[in-house]
């Protein structure tokens, strides 16, 4: 890649965001390429169970958890006042990583118990990490994110040994779940971020900065949501998916004084404010089919959640490291502007392919584009993969 020069791998394990985002993304572009465009193309599938299932693991397990780690682990020494994880340690976590990938697909032949023993060690050495420093800081505020890890590991094992042993129904009712605890993740960190780097760029413009939101007002569509989480796994359908709307309902009155409309000006911000709101719309979604029967279903609404909502905002807050100016600003590049941009209409193509005639053709058009959208946007990204890393990550001195 132009731009890279010799100090590339002198400095690419400097800081989590490069191995780990970079990983991610390529990840999330070659998932696709395997299926369902592999399949399309006539090549071999994975040794996962059905396609489909194998794709789910990957995007959920795969390319989010990694994505995720990559942002706790930016953010830790903000959190705790720790140096940044280098070296040995990130690479031993990427190394888990990387294996658990390639086990994965050839996994029919092999012994379950190595598939488990081996993809637990990512979230395991991940969540040792975080929480073993947020005790040893004391910031014990921020506990619940190593312990959303170690809920993910669990829900992950759990679809693999499912899956393997013939038990499809429940390993989706896992995916269910996992798709509601990477939902936790990401209203609780936008809940903070998002207003913050709004607040940023309206300082920069000479605008009135956001008001202070009262704290219920952060914490509630968490407490929803998560209520939402324990009342479908204890098997209490009707309420379970009665407090996902509410929980929509919940991130939507917290989004009102965000000032997106005025945000939207900014592609930094609006990668933000568009992702954050098809995580409300898609909550709402999944809870509204869940209670009423529409001609619609519920798994493929999942994806206003997974690919609008989580791609989006990983898009959107790992993307600002690759955002740095030399003058301290922050400013998108086009190939975050137009990655984001493709990743969304890869979302409504996704979500329309249930509505229409043609359903392998729609499939086909989702995935095409965004296997495009990732490959624009990593393009963007390359300028945070050279030189010394920088930090904070994600934040300048304006937004412009």
């Amino acid at each position: 890649m132009a731009g890279l020069g010799r100090g590339f791998l002198a400095h690419f394990w400097d800081a989590p965001y490069r191995p780990l985002f970079l990983s991610a993304y390529l990840w999330a572009l070659i998932c696709i390429l395997i299926w369902p465009i592999g399949e399309t193309l006539g090549l071999g599938a994975p040794a996962f169970g059905p396609p489909v299932m194998w794709h789910a693991h990957e995007m959920l397990f795969g390319f989010a958890a990694l994505a995720k780690g990559g942002y706790l682990l930016s953010a830790l020494p903000g959190w705790t006042g720790c140096a940044p994880i280098v070296g040995w340690r990130l690479k031993m976590l990427f190394g888990f990583w990387a294996c658990s990938r390639g086990l994965i697909f050839f996994a029919d032949p092999l012994p379950l118990a190595l598939l488990l023993i081996v993809n637990a060690c990512y979230f395991l050495f991940l969540a040792w990490i975080l929480l073993s420093r947020i005790v040893a800081a004391r910031t014990y505020e921020r506990l619940p994110f190593g312990i959303a890890v170690l809920v993910m590991g669990t829900l992950e094992a759990g679809f693999v040994a499912t899956a393997q042993l013939g038990m499809p129904w429940v390993s989706l009712e896992l995916i269910r779940a996992a798709v509601l605890v990477l939902s936790l993740l990401m209203i609780a960190i936008g809940a903070r971020a998002i207003p913050a780097f709004t607040s940023n760029w309206l300082r920069s413009v000479g605008a009135d900065v956001l008001p202070t939101a009262p704290m219920y007002l952060r914490q509630l569509p968490v407490g929803v949501v998560m209520a939402a989480l324990v009342s479908l796994v204890l098997g209490q359908q009707t309420a379970g998916f009665a407090l996902l709307i509410a929980g929509a309902v919940a991130v939507l009155s917290m989004m009102r004084g965000w000032r997106s409309a005025a945000a939207l000006r900014n592609p930094l911000l609006a990668g933000l404010h568009v992702s954050y709101l098809f995580l409300a719309l898609g909550l709402a979604a999944v809870g509204i089919l869940g209670l009423m029967q529409f001609p619609y279903p519920l798994v493929d609404a999942l994806h206003a959640v997974t690919m609008g909502a989580a791609a989006g905002l990983i898009m959107a807050i790992s993307g600002r490291a690759g955002a740095h100016q030399p003058d301290g600003s922050m400013r998108a590049s086009w190939g975050f502007t137009v990655g984001v941009g493709l990743i969304w209409c890869a979302t409504l193509v996704r979500l329309a392919v249930p509505l229409v005639a043609a359903y392998d053709d729609a499939l086909l058009a989702a995935s095409l584009i965004w296997v495009l959208g990732w490959a624009v946007f990593i393009y963007g990204y390359r300028s945070a993969l050279a030189g010394q890393p920088k930090r904070p990550a994600f934040s300048g001195k304006s937004l412009l």
